[in-house]
Protein backbone atom coordinates (compact mmCIF):
# COMPACT_ATOMS: atom_id res chain seq x y z
CA UNK A 1 0.00 0.00 0.00
CA UNK A 2 1.14 3.17 -0.94
CA UNK A 3 1.97 5.61 2.32
CA UNK A 4 0.07 8.42 1.25
CA UNK A 5 -3.19 6.46 0.12
CA UNK A 6 -3.22 5.13 4.12
CA UNK A 7 -2.69 8.79 5.66
CA UNK A 8 -5.84 9.50 2.87
CA UNK A 9 -7.83 6.88 4.34
CA UNK A 10 -7.72 8.00 7.63
CA UNK A 11 -8.08 11.55 6.66
CA UNK A 12 -11.03 10.97 4.46
CA UNK A 13 -12.75 8.74 7.40
CA UNK A 14 -12.14 12.00 10.33
CA UNK A 15 -13.27 14.36 7.26
CA UNK A 16 -16.61 12.58 6.62
CA UNK A 17 -17.65 11.52 10.58
CA UNK A 18 -17.22 15.24 11.40
CA UNK A 19 -18.59 16.72 8.73
CA UNK A 20 -21.77 14.98 9.90
CA UNK A 21 -21.49 16.72 12.97
CA UNK A 22 -19.35 19.40 13.56
CA UNK A 23 -22.69 21.91 13.03
CA UNK A 24 -24.71 21.13 15.81
CA UNK A 25 -21.88 19.64 18.38
CA UNK A 26 -19.45 22.57 18.30
CA UNK A 27 -20.83 24.39 21.04
CA UNK A 28 -19.73 21.28 24.00
CA UNK A 29 -16.77 21.11 25.54
CA UNK A 30 -16.16 17.94 25.37
CA UNK A 31 -16.74 17.40 21.46
CA UNK A 32 -14.54 20.72 21.22
CA UNK A 33 -11.89 18.69 23.26
CA UNK A 34 -11.99 15.53 20.80
CA UNK A 35 -11.92 17.23 17.73
CA UNK A 36 -8.76 19.70 18.56
CA UNK A 37 -7.15 16.16 19.39
CA UNK A 38 -8.38 15.03 15.82
CA UNK A 39 -6.89 18.46 14.02
CA UNK A 40 -3.92 17.65 15.44
CA UNK A 41 -3.50 14.26 14.11
CA UNK A 42 -4.82 15.42 10.83
CA UNK A 43 -1.64 18.07 11.15
CA UNK A 44 0.79 15.35 11.80
CA UNK A 45 -0.84 12.97 8.71
CA UNK A 46 -0.33 16.05 6.43
CA UNK A 47 3.05 16.72 7.30
CA UNK A 48 3.90 13.28 6.93
CA UNK A 49 2.40 13.15 3.56
CA UNK A 50 5.08 16.18 2.81
CA UNK A 51 7.69 13.49 3.40
CA UNK A 52 8.12 10.77 0.17
CA UNK A 53 9.91 7.93 2.43
CA UNK A 54 8.32 6.21 5.35
CA UNK A 55 10.66 6.65 8.04
CA UNK A 56 10.26 5.95 11.96
CA UNK A 57 8.54 9.24 11.45
CA UNK A 58 5.61 7.76 9.59
CA UNK A 59 5.75 4.85 12.11
CA UNK A 60 5.51 7.26 15.08
CA UNK A 61 2.27 8.75 13.60
CA UNK A 62 0.56 6.02 13.19
CA UNK A 63 1.43 4.56 16.40
CA UNK A 64 0.45 7.84 17.76
CA UNK A 65 -3.34 7.52 15.67
CA UNK A 66 -3.31 3.67 16.94
CA UNK A 67 -3.03 4.75 20.33
CA UNK A 68 -5.59 7.58 20.40
CA UNK A 69 -7.86 4.97 19.10
CA UNK A 70 -7.04 3.05 22.06
CA UNK A 71 -7.75 5.41 24.66
CA UNK A 72 -10.53 7.25 23.25
CA UNK A 73 -14.04 5.63 22.02
CA UNK A 74 -15.29 8.81 20.24
CA UNK A 75 -12.45 8.87 18.40
CA UNK A 76 -12.02 4.88 17.53
CA UNK A 77 -15.48 4.86 16.22
CA UNK A 78 -14.56 7.27 13.34
CA UNK A 79 -11.67 5.18 12.32
CA UNK A 80 -12.56 1.82 12.63
CA UNK A 81 -11.90 0.30 9.08
CA UNK A 82 -8.75 2.27 9.01
CA UNK A 83 -7.25 0.86 12.58
CA UNK A 84 -8.22 -2.71 11.09
CA UNK A 85 -5.86 -1.76 8.20
CA UNK A 86 -3.24 -0.38 10.74
CA UNK A 87 -3.35 -3.88 12.95
CA UNK A 88 -2.53 -5.69 9.36
CA UNK A 89 0.52 -3.07 8.76
CA UNK A 90 2.05 -3.07 12.38
CA UNK A 91 1.86 -7.15 12.01
CA UNK A 92 4.03 -6.83 8.91
CA UNK A 93 6.63 -4.28 10.80
CA UNK A 94 5.44 -1.88 8.10
CA UNK A 95 7.60 -4.01 5.71
CA UNK A 96 5.17 -3.25 2.52
CA UNK A 97 4.43 0.24 2.81
CA UNK A 98 5.28 1.55 -0.33
CA UNK A 99 6.66 5.32 -0.80
CA UNK A 100 6.07 7.08 -4.07
CA UNK A 101 7.58 10.52 -5.03
CA UNK A 102 4.74 13.41 -4.32
CA UNK A 103 3.84 15.46 -8.10
CA UNK A 104 3.26 18.55 -8.42
CA UNK A 105 -0.33 18.00 -8.08
CA UNK A 106 -0.05 16.13 -4.80
CA UNK A 107 2.09 18.66 -2.74
CA UNK A 108 -0.41 21.13 -4.13
CA UNK A 109 -3.69 19.26 -2.64
CA UNK A 110 -1.54 18.62 1.00
CA UNK A 111 -0.52 22.16 0.97
CA UNK A 112 -4.70 23.09 0.27
CA UNK A 113 -5.45 20.68 2.98
CA UNK A 114 -2.22 21.67 5.15
CA UNK A 115 -3.83 26.21 5.03
CA UNK A 116 -7.73 24.54 5.38
CA UNK A 117 -6.54 22.84 8.55
CA UNK A 118 -4.34 25.33 10.12
CA UNK A 119 -7.59 27.72 9.57
CA UNK A 120 -9.84 24.81 10.97
CA UNK A 121 -7.74 24.41 13.93
CA UNK A 122 -7.73 28.59 14.75
CA UNK A 123 -11.67 28.68 14.36
CA UNK A 124 -11.66 25.66 16.74
CA UNK A 125 -8.86 27.54 19.51
CA UNK A 126 -10.88 30.84 19.64
CA UNK A 127 -12.47 31.30 22.98
CA UNK A 128 -15.73 33.02 23.19
CA UNK A 129 -17.35 32.71 19.64
CA UNK A 130 -16.71 29.54 17.51
CA UNK A 131 -18.58 30.12 13.80
CA UNK A 132 -20.07 26.82 13.64
CA UNK A 133 -20.93 27.09 9.81
CA UNK A 134 -17.35 28.30 8.59
CA UNK A 135 -15.83 25.38 10.75
CA UNK A 136 -18.66 23.41 8.88
CA UNK A 137 -17.33 25.19 5.24
CA UNK A 138 -14.29 24.13 6.00
CA UNK A 139 -14.93 19.96 6.96
CA UNK A 140 -17.07 19.51 4.26
CA UNK A 141 -14.01 21.52 1.69
CA UNK A 142 -11.48 19.10 3.10
CA UNK A 143 -13.81 16.34 2.78
CA UNK A 144 -13.05 15.35 -1.10
CA UNK A 145 -9.14 16.31 -1.19
CA UNK A 146 -8.26 13.07 0.48
CA UNK A 147 -9.95 10.94 -1.89
CA UNK A 148 -6.94 11.90 -4.70
CA UNK A 149 -4.44 10.15 -3.00
CA UNK A 150 -6.82 6.88 -1.71
CA UNK A 151 -8.50 6.18 -5.77
CA UNK A 152 -5.19 7.15 -7.49
CA UNK A 153 -3.45 5.07 -5.62
CA UNK A 154 -1.13 2.19 -7.65
CA UNK A 155 -1.88 -0.34 -4.23
CA UNK A 156 -5.22 0.60 -3.46
CA UNK A 157 -6.88 -2.17 -1.65
CA UNK A 158 -10.08 -2.79 -3.17
CA UNK A 159 -9.50 -3.06 -6.93
CA UNK A 160 -13.35 -3.40 -7.55
CA UNK A 161 -14.05 0.30 -6.32
CA UNK A 162 -11.08 1.14 -8.04
CA UNK A 163 -11.27 4.82 -9.98
CA UNK A 164 -8.93 7.82 -10.77
CA UNK A 165 -10.24 10.96 -9.61
CA UNK A 166 -9.29 14.37 -11.60
CA UNK A 167 -6.91 16.71 -9.90
CA UNK A 168 -9.55 19.38 -11.32
CA UNK A 169 -12.20 17.71 -10.26
CA UNK A 170 -10.83 17.14 -6.38
CA UNK A 171 -10.21 21.10 -6.63
CA UNK A 172 -13.45 21.84 -7.72
CA UNK A 173 -15.53 19.74 -5.47
CA UNK A 174 -13.61 21.51 -2.30
CA UNK A 175 -14.24 25.13 -3.95
CA UNK A 176 -17.93 23.93 -4.30
CA UNK A 177 -18.13 23.75 -0.45
CA UNK A 178 -15.87 26.89 -0.41
CA UNK A 179 -18.16 30.37 0.31
CA UNK A 180 -17.31 33.65 -1.60
CA UNK A 181 -14.38 34.52 0.93
CA UNK A 182 -13.07 31.63 1.34
CA UNK A 183 -12.68 30.67 -2.94
CA UNK A 184 -11.11 33.99 -3.15
CA UNK A 185 -8.39 33.38 -0.26
CA UNK A 186 -7.87 29.82 -1.91
CA UNK A 187 -8.11 30.98 -5.65
CA UNK A 188 -4.15 30.33 -5.99
CA UNK A 189 -4.82 26.90 -5.69
CA UNK A 190 -7.21 26.74 -8.32
CA UNK A 191 -5.35 27.88 -11.09
CA UNK A 192 -2.77 25.00 -11.54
Amino acid sequence: MRKNSLYAQILYSGFSYEKCRINTQLRKNSYKKTLKIQIDLWQKILGRMEINPFTDGDKDVLNYFDELCREDIKIARNYSVQINLLHKINNNTFYDMQTEINSKKDIIIISLMKELMKELMKLVNHKLFINSNKAYLLIKSLYNLPKYFIYNSKTFEDASTKMELDFHKVINDSFDSMNSKMKKKYERYRSY
